[in-house]
């Protein structure tokens, strides 16, 4: 009578089939980045640096693609301590730098990024600068990122900052650009 271990080959190639599927079963714990999670991410660091007036400091980060456009890169990753969160990495103008930020999606698709630029970002919290972080932390969390980007225009149409106005005062109940319009507005008046 022969042993089963005298079947090299047979429990060789199930050894690899078991080491495929549980690296599989792995992969498929792993949360990832869904695409419409990705573009409401996107939008809402778009928004936010219309509403801020933040565009124009923009001119000399990332690169063009087009007159007047400049593609900066964001990495995300999802948050699996978090339903629908994420955390996200990329570059706002000085003097914020590169930053990290955790973001939440809501049930309507929006998402919303902790922190807040007026309030900076301190090392602790939700949201801070990468100068406070580990440089080896860093490279690894981007390098396991999902790589996306997003486009600043540099001289935006009215029409754009409308939509990001409208967007940042349904996601916080309140726009930095609507408030800097309603003081000038009133100074206009006196």
């Amino acid at each position: 009578m022969k042993s089963s271990t005298s079947h090299p080959s047979f429990s060789g190639a199930f050894l690899a089939v078991i080491l495929v599927v549980c690296s599989l079963v792995g992969l498929a714990e792993e949360p990832g980045v869904e695409p419409k999670h990705a573009a409401a991410i996107v939008q809402a660091i778009e928004d936010e640096v219309y509403d801020y007036g933040l565009e124009q400091a923009y001119e000399d980060i990332g690169s063009t693609n087009i007159k007047n456009v400049r593609e900066v890169n964001v990495y995300i990753y999802a948050n699996a301590k978090q339903k629908d969160g994420y955390n996200v990495i990329y570059k706002l103008p000085l003097p914020y730098g590169e930053i990290y930020r955790m973001v939440q999606i809501n049930e309507d698709g929006l998402a919303f990024l902790f922190g807040r630029p007026e309030k900076g970002f301190p090392p602790t919290g939700p949201a801070f600068s990468t100068v406070y972080a580990d440089d080896d932390w860093l490279c690894k969390t981007k390098a396991a990122a999902a790589k996306f980007h997003f486009e600043i225009q540099i001289e935006p149409t009215k029409e754009r900052l409308d939509q990001a106005m409208a967007r940042q005062h349904e996601r916080y109940g309140y726009s930095a650009l609507a408030q800097s319009r309603h003081t000038i507005q009133r100074q206009s008046k006196h």
